[in-house]
């Protein structure tokens, strides 16, 4: 029986294809409006989630190493990308950019951008991680 995640406020959703797999990124908030609960210390995060289609089956990923809404995702090179986004704890849009290998089920922090981006979109292209519109700053207050 497949492990059950219990209810999440979950927004900002990405969905990429990597090795043949699909990979569901989110911003997700744990506290559950309708028990008036926490789930995984009330905090804020991105959870990710793993799709194998030949077995139907859902994984439970580790949380992206920043919290964060607004990112966008993209496969590169076997490789699943974040990118941007606008902080979670924090506000303001962010530079940052972290990478998951599935091979050996692991987050990892990478230089950021060259410029902060929010509500962009990300694809590879020859080779490149390329990300493309967005914002650079944070309108309105909420």
């Amino acid at each position: 029986k497949e492990p059950r995640l219990g209810r999440l406020s979950c927004d900002h959703l990405e969905a990429v294809a990597v090795a043949g797999c699909v990979y569901v990124v989110a911003h997700c908030d744990a506290f559950d409006d309708a028990d008036r609960s926490c789930k995984r210390g009330c905090t804020s995060s991105v959870l990710a989630w793993r799709l194998r289609p030949a077995t139907g089956l859902w994984e439970e990923l580790p949380p992206a190493p920043a919290a964060r809404t607004h990112f966008a995702a993209a496969a590169l090179g076997g490789r699943l990308y974040l990118v941007g986004g606008e902080g979670a704890r924090r506000p303001g849009v962010l530079a940052t950019v972290e990478r998951f290998d599935p091979a050996v089920g692991l987050w990892q922090a990478l230089p950021p951008m060259a410029a902060a981006r929010s509500g962009a979109v990300a694809v590879a292209r020859r080779g490149r991680l390329c990300v493309l519109g967005g914002a650079g700053d944070v309108y309105g207050d909420g």
